[in-house]
Order: structure tokens, then C-alpha cells, then sequence
């Protein structure tokens, strides 16, 4: 009898015990994390994040089960600044994405990570149908995370400040925790249409044999009125404007030769909004960088035609012919030469691209060929030797030479199934299993290498399910940069992409480059490169820490946002016509001031333009340029912000009314 009371006690002490250990756990990562259903828990319960104005930052929240399932669901408020009462409203600046898990059996290289690896980001709602998908709510299992993505678009125009906010967490209706996010928004804009330049490739049946069985199918997608090439071209721009809000170029979004041969009126329609920068995209007037001409070999008749009409529109400066990849593999040397020689004689304005380094070019005499110069990050920077990148400056001080790259299975250095490559394998890497880093530094490279653009293989090389697993040439998820979003997958009626985390970890890298430019173009290249080398040495030496690169960007952003404060060195004195008229048509557009110089850049923004467009200017002198601005812009009543912009930070702005 004496021991009762210690009985109870010691079994009160293990019930206590049992509840804690029952309970679901809640943690937040920022964009750099790949939790995994089996990782150990986190500790942060609040996010800080920082961002230029249209800019998408990303943070992660991450739910462990305790002995009992959770039904996942969140919620994220507005994000309101507490000293001007500006809001950002959650409803059209926040997406909600539930992660999605593949299988990695076998990793890549030494370096990464096996087991169910996040990568697939269903959202609540899609960007572009908005149709409601199947994110949320989930069931976690006991002992099992589950991640949230969330991301925070700042759009044009927003005052800089901190803003704050919350996410809720539930559980069924309970609420399991309330996270705080505060976003601090610089004084500075990014562009819409990406500075560093991209061609990723896009295979012509792929998106629509997940989504509609096949050929056949095609036509029922929205708008193809039953046309099956219709469908198929529809599906493949929709493509290209989802991979534009994410700062990348899907260059072969032309699905099959085509041959309009003067009528480029369906062709215009479909594709001429992604080159115009009027898709509908997130990002107003992102515009492709880069456009592969579609049939192959080219064909002198056919490629004069698109030389001529792509002149005609403004879009010469992005079209290339992908003239031979990995020469003699892909091509022999003869084939090469020829075929290029075809190019210049019946396209001369028209670029030729090949996948080889400088220095097979010219032993094989083909640099004469050759446009745009395309190696291996690898065979730019060999693997304990200096950088061969100076050797490229001659050949580029030529007229019209540029100089791009690309990585492969080379850079996790294995690209047969079944061998893993070694942890000497530390290249940036767009595989599913690497590290959040490895993932998003590429851009930081093209930097650093001065690199002007960067060619991907493939972002739909999907074999068997990519739902489930994708692995092939000894890597996984090589060439797969989204997933095929279809009903039974994702819940609602219109098959969509789906975004891999990667897909979002390359937006952010291209995010980091404007940033690094930025900083260049206001005359800190210096600073720029020296802070870069806070965490890079070079293409294969870097810190894998998020931290570091976080605390680089971080920085940097900081002195934009200081720069951006000081007075420009130019300066407009007033504007002709100093107003407008609503549903006038077009209108040349003269701005008078002093300290113009070539390059800067007149913008525009009005109630029907949205955010701040880039017009096409002319630079007269140093006191005066000129635009010509769309009579689509003109269509309502209002206030237009006129801006001269020099770069990111160097900016000078009036207004005129719209009658």
C-alpha cells in the first residue's frame, strides 16, 4: 500500500511521456532544403525572407506526424507592411504547392541522397486554368513528414519595406501551428524577360501523350477546336509560358518542322505572344531568349523564310539553328560544315550552334562554322586545372560569337545505369538526388565563367512514370524539369505542367544572376565576384552550406537596395506628349533630359499595361530619347508612369495623365 502513490506517479510520468511523444511536430526551411518523409524534424518555427519586386521567394513548411495520422492543410494570410499599411494580398501574390516524392534506388554520385526524394509540386490551384488541384488536404502517416512549398511573388511597383504575415497549419479544423513570415522588399526590380540567355528542349509527343492517350487526343485540348496539331502546338506554348515564370526558355517549343513558307498566320498566334511578351505569364512581358528554328537538317528555302518573317517581328536576335550536338557522335565534321554552310548562305543573320569545345572547334577547322560555341561546363573549367576560359576571348571579339554551355551525366561523372558516380563528383547538377546547391549555382557560374547563356537537353525526357521514378544515363531525374499534370494525378480537368522543386531552384539561381548583373552593371563587377567568392572557387568547388549562398545573396540585394537610393546620373526634364489620349492607336514617345546614355531603356506602366513594360527605344542623343508606345496600352483612362532605367538600381521616372 505504501507504494501506490509511486505507482501512479510512475505511471503518470510515462503517460506524460506517451503524449509528448504522440504529438505532430512543426518546422519551416527556407527554398534550400529536400526534406524527406524519414529526415529528422527541423527546429525553426518562423521564416525571414528577402526579395527584389518581381521576384518569387520560396520557404518550405514541413509537418512530422506523431502516433496518429494528420490530415495536412495550411493557410497563408496577407502580407501587410505594419508602418504604411500596404498589403500584399496572399490570394494573388501566394502559391501553395504540396510535395510530391520519387523514388532514388541508386544515387547519382557519391554525394547524393536515395529513398523518397521530394520533387514534384502539386499546386492548390494552377497558375493558368486556376483550376482547384488535389495539394491539400493530405494524410500523413504516423512518423511521416510531409513538406509544403510556398511561393511569395513581389509584383512590380510594390514599396519597399518589411511586410508580415502567417501561415496556419492544420490538422482537420485544429490548428496545429501558426508560423510568422516577414518579407522584406528591396528598392530594386528584376527584369521580366531573363538576362542570361536559355534553350532548354521539349519533346514533341511527350505532354501530350500523358495527357490525351496519344495523336488522336490531341485536339480536345482547350481552344484546339478537335485539331490535333492545333492541340499539340497549344500544349507545347502553354509549356513554354509555364518554364517563362520560371526564367527559363524552352527554345524548341515548336513541336515539328514547319515549312509556312509566307503564312505565319496560325504559327504567330500560338508562338508570337511567348516572343511579344504577351502570354498571360506571371511575369508581365516575359519574353523567350532564345528560339530554335524547328526542322533539321535546315533547309535553305524554309530557313530563309523564318530569317525573313523573324526579322520582320523583331525576333532575329533570338533564332539559332542547332546546327550538330557532340560532334563526331552527333554529326561527322563534313556534315557539320556543310550544313552550316547551308545556314549562312541562305540565313547569314541567323546563328549556328554546336555542342563543342574551343579547342576540338579548331583542330577539326570547323570554327569558321560555328556562331555559338557550346562546351561542357567541365571542358571550360577541367577538373584541377586553371580555367580555360580566357582561351575563348579571341574567337569572341569576333562580330556575332557567343558563348554558351551546358552540363550532363559528365558533371555527376558516370552516365551508365547502375554505377554511381564518386563523391569527387561536386560539378552544379540538375539531378533529383543532389544537393539544393548543386541545384541552383549554375547560374552563379555563368557569371563567374561569363557565360551568355546555357543549353539543357530536355525538361520532359520521361521514361515509364516520371511520378515515380526517373532514372536513366547512370543519373535521376536527368532531362526531367517537370511532371506531366494530369487529372488522375493532380485532381481538376486540364492537364497541366507540374513544377519540380529543381524546376524552382534554377528560377531562383536565374534570380541570383540578375542580382550578381545588376551589381556589375552599376559598376561593381569587382565586388560582385569577390563576394561570390565567399562560397565558389570555382565550377566544382563551392560550399554546399544554403546559408552561404543565402548570406551572399542577402548582401548583395542590400547594396542594390543602397545603390538604388542615391540619385541617378541622368535625369528627365519632361516628356512629348506630355499627355494622352485614350484609344488614340499607337504613339512615338520623345523624353527630354540630360544624361542619356545608349542602352538605357524607356519603360511604361498604365492601367492597361499592369506592371512596368520595356518599350522599344531609340537613343537620340544625351538629351533625348525615344519609344514607341502600344495603343494597347492605351485603351483607359489614368496615369502612366514613364521610367528611363539604366540597369536594376539606376532609374529616373515622371508621369503623364491618359484623358
Amino acid at each position: 500500500m505504501q507504494d501506490f502513490p509511486r505507482l501512479r506517479f510512475v505511471g503518470l510520468f510515462f503517460a506524460v511521456l506517451d503524449f509528448a511523444a504522440a504529438q505532430p511536430l512543426v518546422w519551416v526551411t527556407d527554398s534550400l532544403a529536400k526534406v524527406q518523409p524519414d529526415s529528422s524534424p527541423g527546429a525553426a518555427t518562423a521564416i525571414a525572407l528577402t526579395a527584389a519586386r518581381n521576384e518569387f521567394e520560396s520557404f518550405q513548411v514541413h509537418v512530422r506526424a506523431g502516433d496518429k495520422p494528420v490530415e495536412m492543410n495550411l493557410s497563408v494570410s496577407d502580407l501587410v507592411n505594419a508602418r504604411t499599411g500596404q498589403t500584399l494580398p496572399a490570394a494573388r501574390n501566394v502559391a501553395v504547392f504540396r510535395e510530391g516524392y520519387v523514388n532514388v534506388k541508386l544515387p547519382s554520385d557519391a554525394n547524393g541522397i536515395t529513398g523518397q526524394v521530394p520533387d514534384p509540386l502539386i499546386p492548390v490551384r494552377d497558375a493558368y486554368f486556376h483550376e482547384p488541384r488535389n495539394a491539400f488536404p493530405v494524410t500523413v502517416p504516423p512518423g511521416s513528414n510531409q513538406s509544403a512549398w510556398i511561393d511569395v511573388f513581389v509584383p512590380p511597383g510594390t514599396p519597399w519595406g518589411i511586410y508580415s504575415g502567417n501561415v496556419t497549419v492544420l490538422d482537420r479544423s485544429s490548428t496545429l501551428a501558426v508560423i510568422p513570415v516577414e518579407l522584406t522588399v528591396w528598392n530594386i526590380t528584376l527584369p521580366s524577360t531573363a538576362t542570361l540567355k536559355s534553350a532548354f528542349g521539349l519533346s514533341y509527343p511527350t505532354f501530350g501523350n500523358f495527357a490525351y492517350g496519344g495523336y488522336a487526343g490531341y485536339g480536345k485540348y482547350p481552344g484546339a477546336k478537335g485539331n490535333s496539331e492545333t492541340g499539340i502546338a497549344m500544349m507545347h506554348a502553354a509549356v513554354a509560358q509555364f518554364f517563362l515564370d520560371h526564367r527559363v526558355t524552352v527554345s524548341q517549343v515548336v513541336p515539328f518542322g514547319t515549312k509556312p513558307q509566307g503564312g505565319w498566320g496560325t504559327f504567330d498566334a500560338i508562338y508570337g505572344p511567348l516572343f511579344d511578351g504577351t502570354a498571360g505569364t506571371e511575369l508581365q512581358g516575359a519574353r523567350m531568349t532564345t528560339i530554335n528554328y524547328a526542322s533539321y537538317p535546315p533547309e535553305a528555302a524554309d530557313l530563309a523564310d523564318w530569317q525573313s518573317h523573324f526579322s520582320q517581328k523583331g525576333w532575329l536576335s533570338r533564332l539559332f539553328t542547332y546546327i550538330c550536338d557532340e560532334p563526331p557522335s552527333g554529326c561527322t565534321w563534313n556534315s557539320l560544315v556543310s550544313d552550316a554552310a547551308l545556314s549562312h548562305a541562305s540565313a547569314p543573320k541567323v546563328s549556328t550552334l554546336v555542342t563543342v569545345n574551343l579547342e576540338v572547334a579548331a583542330a577539326q577547322g570547323v570554327l569558321e562554322s560555328i556562331d555559338i560555341l557550346t562546351p561542357l561546363v567541365d571542358n571550360i573549367q577541367p577538373k584541377d586545372q586553371p580555367s580555360l576560359r580566357p582561351a575563348y576571348d579571341a574567337w569572341l571579339a569576333r562580330p556575332g560569337k557567343q558563348l554558351w554551355w551546358y552540363q550532363s551525366c559528365n558533371e555527376n561523372e558516370s552516365c551508365v545505369d547502375g554505377i554511381p558516380g564518386p563523391a569527387s563528383a561536386t560539378w552544379p547538377t540538375y539531378t533529383t538526388d543532389s544537393s539544393p546547391v548543386r541545384n541552383r549555382i549554375f547560374q552563379w557560374m555563368a557569371f563567374l565563367y561569363r557565360v551568355a547563356g546555357e543549353l539543357y537537353y530536355s525538361t520532359d525526357d520521361w521514361t515509364g512514370s516520371p511520378w515515380v521514378s526517373s532514372y536513366r544515363y547512370g543519373g535521376n531525374g536527368g532531362g526531367v524539369l517537370y511532371y506531366p499534370g494530369t487529372s488522375d494525378q493532380i485532381g481538376g480537368t486540364t492537364p497541366v505542367p507540374v513544377a519540380s522543386l529543381r524546376l524552382k531552384l534554377i528560377r531562383d539561381g536565374m534570380e541570383d544572376y540578375e542580382y550578381l548583373n545588376a551589381l556589375s552593371e552599376a559598376g561593381y563587377d569587382d565586388l560582385a565576384r569577390a563576394l561570390s567568392a565567399i562560397f565558389i572557387s570555382n565550377a566544382y568547388t563551392f560550399s554546399n552550406d544554403p546559408q552561404q549562398l543565402q548570406g551572399v545573396r542577402r548582401l548583395i540585394g542590400a547594396i542594390l537596395h543602397q545603390l538604388s537610393l542615391l540619385p541617378a546620373p541622368f535625369s528627365i526634364s519632361g516628356c512629348a506628349p506630355s499627355s494622352f489620349v485614350a484609344k488614340s492607336g499607337d504613339v512615338l514617345l520623345t523624353v527630354n533630359g540630360a544624361g542619356f546614355q545608349p542602352g538605357d531603356v524607356v519603360r511604361w506602366s498604365s492601367p492597361d499595361s499592369g506592371s512596368e513594360v520595356s518599350l522599344p527605344t531609340v537613343y537620340v542623343s544625351s538629351g533625348q530619347l525615344t519609344a514607341m508606345v502600344s495603343g494597347s496600352y492605351l485603351t483607359s483612362p489614368g496615369t502612366a508612369t514613364i521610367v528611363v532605367r539604366r540597369n536594376v538600381v539606376q532609374a529616373a521616372s515622371t508621369t503623364a495623365p491618359i484623358r
